[in-house]
């Protein structure tokens, strides 16, 4: 994010930079929050989205389907990966 800002990073700081995606580990796990209301989850290029407004979970594998259009969740061949974020 600094580096999106054209901020020099602090000494000492340990993220990496997300302007060279294809730097960044393939095992990793990302997490995010929208105003402790929609969460997600993302590990191999699966996302798991989940908002407290009705309880609502979507998954999507964006290998396949990188514009999110085809929701996973209720697939039963898709329910371990859906437990496992």
């Amino acid at each position: 994010m600094l580096e999106l800002a054209g901020v020099t990073p602090p000494e000492g700081i340990t993220g990496r930079s997300l302007l060279a995606p294809e730097k960044l580990p393939k095992d990793r796990v990302f997490y995010g929050d929208s105003l402790h209301t929609n969460f997600c989850v993302m590990k191999d290029r699966i996302k798991l989205v989940y908002t407290t407004c009705g309880d609502h979970t979507l998954l999507f594998d964006l290998n396949s389907d990188p514009m999110e259009r085809n929701d996973l969740s209720a697939d039963p061949a898709w329910q371990e990966k859906k437990n496992e974020l």
